[in-house]
């Protein structure tokens, strides 16, 4: 049974759950699903912000990628018409 819809946990030798950081968004599921009350959220070093818009979210992607300069190159073939 998925506890956390981002993967962020997974069970290590049945019962121990590991908490994946990277993954976690911090929406508290797994503290409401948790039957021994072993979850609590503590607040992470880095504050993530998802992007306001889809475009923002596609050029996050794009960068992270193939970097700002790949970036940049594919938005000017899209804009020159070239092929990407």
């Amino acid at each position: 049974m998925a506890i956390c819809g981002m993967e962020a946990i997974s069970m290590g030798d049945d019962t121990v759950a590991i908490a994946n950081r990277d993954r976690c968004k911090g929406c508290g599921v797994c503290v409401a699903a948790c039957p021994h009350d072993a979850h609590r959220l503590l607040r992470k070093d880095k504050q993530h912000r998802p992007p306001e818009t889809a475009d923002a979210m596609y050029q996050s992607i794009m960068i992270n990628r193939v970097g700002f300069a790949g970036a940049m190159e594919a938005a000017t073939r899209v804009l020159t018409g070239r092929k990407v």
